[in-house]
């Protein structure tokens, strides 16, 4: 069953991250299908769409023929009022399928904080949010990722979790799901079938007891049901399918560029860093195989930035070879790279030198404290002089902003180690500015501590939220009225209230549900964060919140994670714990000995794969073109559901067609180089139009019947180029060409039913009224001003072509007067009056430009 959902698409911001019609989005249909999968993210479209893993399991299930996986995000707070209007389920993306509809739907569990949407998701789906409550027509709920790693607080909700790496345990569920669906098994026995897979965990199979304490006294397995879970482990990534026909979206993403996973894992050994130790053994793609993904990739998509992905991307073997390789072929098209997450003392200048070459990408590096002895208690490698070295050499090459990242309320932190970070920062400003060219601006990005599972530190409590709020304020004095320095505001209770997830048991469901139902959701955002309505669901469950974020737990306690095995031992982590203390340092196992952490047998397994092969193509040195620019104008059409992409979204879809069809682009000069394409017009969301017109300059001359072939191969549904031509020299720009515009409106009756007018002669009435008025002044708020317009000067001629009680259609020619224009909306809405207007359903089509 579906539904029409594009009655919501006129009433929301940003429509168009609800299409689910992007470029490389997979539909399919018809009987092979066997199983139907949503892949849900618990929070916003341009979150998850920025999330890797996600895409890769989107494209993993959809390269199996009997499967069919679809996507749905946390909808927007205007979207979900609009749902509970018409009374609609939440639905996927592609098809438009409510999410109940589904065989299976899986959550990414990447943050805490997004708890409370899993339930909001679950109930707009029209799906129980409990896993008792739930029956046989109910899809199956699964979680997956790093909060998987404790899944107890949310267990409640989930019918199964898969611990670990994904790419080949989701195939095996949603072929065993298919499997048990032909065979006709209950809900229970489809279950108990599924805990049989490696890393699967089944939590109604598994009993836990307390003690008088509240601690955990034993976890339980029942049924015969396995003791512990062990986390899958993908020991090959050259050997994995990965998407090299990525999601393009048309809405701007927090991470809006093409991403490669270049390895998985760290031996860093930083004591508070969860997926340096659940992501273990490290395991490479070859240099090889990422410059074929990313061939693939780019063609597929028409990214102008890419992304080597990897907890530490200095440390990949071959970084040194791979980015200035990638970045002299890639030149041409004027494609970025970025490395988001760099060590001091990995990444060496003659890199960074390569990096600048095309465009000056951010730098974030990760201090973690200010002193040295607190980064020997987080076992975080890196010296001072590491540090300042680096950002010197930045600034020496032209970065004039830069982002540093510290966390506060530490194990054994001191008001001295705060005082440090901004010592520190000062230091590392004046050293860096020695020079001529200097740093304006450091973004510094402070964290608090998060205790997590599987980590040396999950026995440590977080400090009190009244002692992390004082360092907080301190922080804040500290860099009070110091321009150079950028201090976003901290949220200490929403820590607070991940420590707890973080490390909370069985018991933190029912808090959840609690806070659900009274309005909680979007924690993870501070305009949406309500601790008062968290504490008062601690308090109507009968829970103490500090019991799970501010306890130290003794070594010998059963934790509510024991039986979830991330393949790091128990020792270690101990040993671990113990060495932070004594401020002992642990050497990477990578370049000193095997630090027995537990994943001896498993490194050995993967080592040999590591090994990058020898990897030196002939480059293709390339050089700029030596014709002169060319123009081409092209007149093209924005129809169907398109329109709900707005103009600035339509210049990257431009920009990525163009890279696509392996058009020579010509580029702007400077540090950050864009493409020469100029447009007549804005068009207003919502609009159609037949005549939409741009300019497109090239480094060469070229012909415009092939540009327009090619682009027309490469835009998406929607968008067709309908005639092509070059332009001669000194044309005059397109927005001075043109004097007025042909539209055609129609206008429907709305939800209420009503007629829109009493007859033909109320319409004819107002449009006279409309001629032979002096004046329609209306009033716009551009950048929080207030700003007049007289409309009635762009009106040339508004005739009635259609009309009955239900539909009008009109035919309106409105002028353009010093490149200035008014839409038809804006001249209905004066002449009916908003509050009548706004009732009816309006599509409007742009015919006809006429030039000078």
């Amino acid at each position: 069953m579906t539904c029409d959902y594009e009655q919501l698409y006129r009433r929301v911001n940003k429509p168009a991250q609800y299409l689910g019609s992007e470029l490389n989005a997979v539909q399919k249909k018809g009987p092979g299908i066997q199983l139907l999968m949503a892949l849900a993210f618990p929070d916003l479209y341009e979150i998850g769409m920025s999330h890797l893993g996600l895409n890769i399991l989107y494209h993993i299930l959809n390269g199996k023929e009997a499967i069919a996986a679809e996507r749905v995000y946390a909808p927007a707070s205007d979207y979900i009022e609009e749902l509970e209007k018409l009374n609609l389920p939440l639905a996927s993306l592609e098809s438009k399928t409510p999410l109940n509809q589904f065989d299976a739907v899986g959550f990414t569990l990447q943050y805490e904080l997004t708890y409370t949407n899993i339930l909001l998701m679950l109930s707009l789906g029209k799906i129980p949010i409990h896993t008792a409550e739930r029956g046989e027509g109910n899809p199956l709920i699964i979680g997956g990722g790093p909060c998987a790693f404790n899944p107890e607080p949310i267990s409640q909700f989930f019918d199964l979790f898969l611990i670990g790496d994904g790419e080949e345990g989701i195939v095996e569920i949603a072929e065993m799901i298919a499997s048990a669906k032909k065979e006709g098994l209950s809900r229970e026995d489809t279950k108990r079938k599924l805990s049989e897979i490696e890393g699967v965990y089944v939590p109604e199979l598994y009993e836990v007891s307390y003690h008088d304490s509240g601690a955990v006294r034993e976890i339980r397995p029942k049924n015969s049901a396995k003791p512990n879970i062990k986390k899958r482990l993908l020991k090959d990534l050259n050997q994995i399918e990965f998407p090299t026909k990525p999601i393009v979206s048309f809405v701007q993403l927090v991470h809006d560029r093409l991403s490669v996973e270049i390895d998985r894992g760290c031996t860093q050994g930083c004591r508070f860093c969860q997926a340096g130790i659940i992501y273990r053994p490290v395991r490479e793609r070859s240099s090889r195989k990422v410059e074929e993904l990313l061939d693939k990739a780019l063609a597929a998509s028409g990214y102008e930035e890419l992304s080597l992905l990897s907890l530490s991307s200095g440390d990949y073997s071959r970084i040194n070879f791979l980015v200035p390789h990638l970045l002299r072929k890639y030149r041409e098209k004027k494609i970025a790279l970025s490395l988001p997450s760099l060590r001091p003392g990995t990444i060496h200048r003659d890199l960074m030198e390569a990096i600048k070459t095309v465009r000056k990408t951010g730098f974030t590096i990760s201090a973690e404290a200010g002193t040295a002895r607190l980064r020997q208690v987080l076992n975080k490698n890196i010296s001072e002089e590491d540090i300042l070295k680096t950002v010197t050499d930045l600034a020496s090459l032209g970065w004039e902003h830069l982002k540093l990242y510290f966390m506060i309320s530490l194990p054994t932190e001191t008001e001295e180690d705060i005082r440090e970070i901004e010592k520190f920062c000062k230091l590392i400003l004046t050293t860096a500015n020695q020079n001529k060219k200097q740093i304006k601006n450091i973004n510094l990005g402070i964290g608090i501590f998060v205790p997590k599972a599987h980590t040396p530190f999950q026995w440590i409590g977080q400090e009190s939220l009244e002692a992390v709020k004082e360092k907080v304020a301190l922080l804040n004095s500290l860099f009070k009225r110091k321009r150079e320095f950028s201090l976003k505001k901290l949220r200490p209770e929403m820590s607070f209230l991940e420590a707890v997830m973080a490390k909370g048991d069985r018991r933190m469901g029912k808090v959840i549900a609690k806070a659900f139902e009274k309005g909680c959701r979007f924690d993870g955002w501070g305009e949406w964060f309500r601790f008062e309505l968290w504490q008062k669901s601690f308090e109507d469950c009968g829970l103490d919140p500090t019991f799970y974020a501010n306890r130290n737990i003794p070594l010998e306690e059963t934790l509510p994670w024991s039986h979830i095995h991330s393949g790091i031992s128990e020792e270690y982590l101990k040993k671990e714990y113990q060495n932070a203390f004594q401020g002992t340092v642990t050497e990477d196992c990578r370049t000193e000995k095997c630090q027995l952490c537990g994943m001896e047998s498993e490194c050995k397994k993967v080592l040999a794969k590591n090994i990058d092969e020898e990897h030196s193509p002939a480059l293709e040195e390339g050089g700029p073109y030596h014709s002169l620019p060319s123009t081409v104008r092209m007149r093209f059409k924005k129809t169907g559901s398109i329109k709900y992409i707005s103009h600035l979204d339509l210049t990257r879809v431009f920009h990525r067609a163009c890279q696509r069809a392996g058009l020579p682009l010509f580029f702007s000069q400077g540090f950050h180089p864009h493409p020469k394409i100029s447009y007549a017009s804005a068009l207003s969301l919502g609009v159609e139009s037949l005549a939409e017109y741009a300019e497109i300059q090239f480094n060469t001359i070229i012909d415009s019947d092939l540009v327009q072939k090619r682009l027309n191969d490469a835009l998406p549904e929607g968008i067709e180029i309908l005639e092509a031509k070059s332009l001669p020299p000194l044309s005059s720009p397109l927005s001075n060409s043109y004097n007025k515009i042909d539209y055609e409106v129609t206008l429907r009756c709305g939800r209420n039913g009503k007629k829109l007018f009493e007859d033909w002669k109320e319409l004819e009435d107002m449009l006279q009224n409309v001629f032979d008025a002096d004046e329609m002044i209306i009033e716009r708020i551009r950048k929080g001003k207030t700003k007049k317009v007289n409309l009635r000067p762009f009106i040339g001629k508004i005739e009635i072509t259609e009309f009955s009680e239900s539909l009008v259609r009109l035919g309106m020619i409105l002028l353009v007067i010093d490149s200035k224009q008014v839409q038809p909306k804006d001249i209905l809405k004066k002449m009916v009056g908003a509050g009548r207007f706004d009732e009816w359903e309006t599509d409007v089509v742009k015919q006809k430009v006429h030039f000078q």
